[in-house]
């Protein structure tokens, strides 16, 4: 696979991986079932949860009470301000995701295209890159990681472990910059999974549905074998 060239400073010269002053926040767009795991997997942890929706803030915040205390709901601008912006939507909506609400922010792509569900998408199908590049010509300004793609809702409660558990499991992260993919593998690791490096996006092919990667549980070290054999 090509790889693309990597940049690690936004162009209005604000680094986005600068530690912020308060605890950092981290914007979910999405209240489907991996965006709920996630922001209940992440209360308690260092990070300030805020999940947005299509919906008014108000009108999420009475749909998400009942599960997920302690989360903030927020309308989808202020949850696109966030540090790091977790993309949970369906991924024939992408093109709603602002480059210009998003430029400078950190964008984690957990979107998947699965053509035996979402049918024929000439866009993906005809596309031979990793859906995650198409999504960051899309946000040209944002730095695009993917991960969290590969594990299941209810996976994210039941196989998340310490960090140094023998046996834990691991999360491929992939970005095409490097500060961004080691602020998310931090995030990885709040959320109870060994990040592992996986390189560009356009690596990120090597764990999108349908690959063993993608069907898989991995250790760090299984993992890390199982991406050299794809790559």
């Amino acid at each position: 696979m090509t790889t693309t060239t990597r940049q690690d400073h936004a162009s209005d010269g604000r680094s986005p991986w600068t530690a912020p002053s308060a605890r950092t926040s981290v914007g979910i767009l999405g209240a489907g079932e991996l965006g709920m795991a996630l922001a209940s997997r992440l209360l308690g942890t260092e990070y300030d949860v805020r999940l947005a929706t299509r919906r008014p803030a108000a009108a999420t915040a009475e749909l998400i009470a009942p599960f997920l205390p302690g989360v903030t709901a927020v309308g989808r601008a202020e949850a696109y301000a966030c540090d790091i912006v977790i993309a949970a939507i369906p991924l024939r909506r992408y093109r709603s995701l602002p480059a210009e609400a998003l430029r400078g922010r950190i964008v984690v792509d957990v979107m998947n295209h699965r053509p035996l569900v979402d049918g024929p998408r000439p866009e993906f199908d005809e596309d031979p890159r990793a859906t995650s590049e198409i999504v960051q010509e899309h946000l040209p300004g944002a730095y695009v990681v993917r991960t969290l793609n590969h594990i299941g809702a209810r996976e994210i409660s039941n196989d998340s472990r310490p960090t140094g558990e023998e046996g834990r499991r691991a999360l491929a992260v992939a970005s095409d910059h490097p500060a961004a993919t080691a602020t998310v593998s931090v995030l990885v690791d709040a959320l109870g999974f060994d990040p592992v490096d996986a390189g560009p996006l356009a690596h990120a092919r090597a764990f999108e549905p349908g690959t063993p990667i993608f069907h898989g549980r991995w250790t760090a070290e299984g993992l890390r074998s199982a991406l050299a054999e794809a790559l």
